[in-house]
């Protein structure tokens, strides 16, 4: 999470970016897709996670879900969703290949884990339309 918070920096760059500034890195919210929000397990997934884990009301599904908290170098908190976490590397993807074939890509394909159940397939899906 960059400090002027114009840009979230995917990859390598945020790996670096997060050498630097503790806390600002944001990683697996993938596993936390589409989940309810379940304090206890919860407890367990995050416990070695660099970022809080905190409830929010989804008003797509009105449900506490969990969100990934975040910190600016300064110190201020953002939450995001696991589903715009997900989107926003969608999108960065999505330019890459579109730098790399010089075409517009409109369609593609996302796996999800064979794990991952209906309500997490269907968050995955909702977040590449993001």
């Amino acid at each position: 999470v960059p400090e002027d918070g114009s840009d979230l920096v995917v990859g390598e760059f945020a790996r670096a970016a997060a050498a630097r500034q503790n806390g600002t890195l944001l990683y697996d919210a993938k596993r936390l897709i589409g989940k309810r929000f379940d304090a206890e397990r919860l407890a367990v997934e995050a416990a070695e996670l660099p970022f809080e884990v905190v409830p929010r009301l989804s008003p797509a599904r009105l449900q506490l879900e969990p969100h990934l908290l975040a910190r600016r170098a300064a110190g201020q908190p953002l939450s995001f969703a696991p589903e715009h976490v997900g989107a926003h590397i969608v999108r960065r993807l999505r330019a890459a290949a579109e730098r790399r074939v010089g075409a517009e890509v409109r369609l593609a394909v996302l796996a999800v884990p064979v794990g991952f159940a209906r309500q997490q397939i269907e968050a995955t899906r909702e977040a590449a339309m993001l």
